[in-house]
């Protein structure tokens, strides 16, 4: 459900994009930002074309790890069906109604509700290097 995080503040905000920053500055080996080619117009986090991608990952958007929607906050990614059940349970996000429905879309493409206060960007940070370190099926070990 949208409500449980609440509304994305300002701060929360800018403190969500650089966190985004950080990881992609970490990992700058493989992962790189532009605009999502799945929402187009929001912020987005990509494997480079050069590193070989995990292809249990949506196939429609190659590369693309996650993205954040400007309007409140929240994140879509692709998660391990481990992280995916526990994001679930801990009441982080919810799995996509699309996941494991439409063409293309796996199971476990997952919304992450959007923080309220810091601790709760520091998750999403957490759960961000998840799906990518999923989404390089753990071949590198992800800062």
């Amino acid at each position: 459900m949208y409500l449980v995080f609440g509304t994305l503040t300002f701060r929360n905000s800018q403190l969500l994009l650089a966190e985004l920053d950080s990881i992609k500055d970490c990992n700058k080996s493989i992962l790189e930002t532009g605009v999502s080619k799945l929402e187009g117009f929001c912020p987005a986090m990509f494997l480079r074309q050069n590193v070989p991608l995990n292809h249990k990952t949506v196939p429609r958007a190659p590369w693309e790890i996650a993205h954040i929607h400007d309007a409140d906050g929240s994140l879509h990614m692709i998660l391990s069906p481990g992280d995916a059940k526990m994001v679930v349970e801990k009441a982080w996000g919810e799995r996509h109604p699309l996941s494991g429905r439409a063409g293309g879309v796996p199971i476990t493409y997952t919304m992450i509700y959007a923080p309220r206060t810091e601790e709760e960007v520091k998750v999403q940070g957490r759960i961000l290097r998840a799906a990518v370190w999923y989404g390089v099926e753990g071949r590198e070990e992800i800062k």
